[in-house]
């Protein structure tokens, strides 16, 4: 499994948890599953203010407003992603909280409003470079 695949100037992040923390409590499962995103945008040449995406599993609904206060402190001001939050029996197994972010390169002018959220892009060469997989438009699919 790649934990970043980079498409274009589009950075997808597979899903981080708290694991290896000692958190117990929501709010640093929370804080060290974004400290991972972090590192993973970082990794990719992007940043928390470059997120356009985020999808955030929790094991309990009756742990979302910790789990919210955690995010609302660690996005930047006027960076705002679309977020989702969805109640995931299954996360149990693997903690609290379970993040999964879409972003786009820092070197790119982070969109206000997306007109199109996704294209079809025909043609895909995948290489893999570390732990990132990384696609690239065919020379003959464009």
């Amino acid at each position: 499994m790649s934990k970043i695949v980079v498409c274009g100037d589009l950075i997808y992040l597979c899903g981080q948890t708290a694991g290896g923390s000692d958190a117990t409590d929501m709010a640093g499962q929370t804080a060290n599953a974004l400290r991972r995103v972090d590192a993973l945008l970082e990794q990719a040449g992007s940043d928390k203010s470059r997120i356009l995406s985020a999808l955030i599993h929790i094991k309990s609904m009756d742990e979302f407003a910790a789990m919210n206060a955690v995010w609302d402190d660690r996005v930047p001001a006027g960076a705002a992603p679309g977020s989702t939050q969805l109640l995931a029996l299954a996360i149990k197994r693997f903690g609290a909280v379970a993040c999964t972010a879409v972003g786009v390169d820092r070197r790119r002018q982070r969109p206000h409003q997306i007109e199109h959220a996704a294209r079809v892009v025909v043609g895909l060469k995948l290489r893999r470079n570390r732990q990132m997989l990384v696609c690239q438009p065919d020379s003959m699919g464009g």
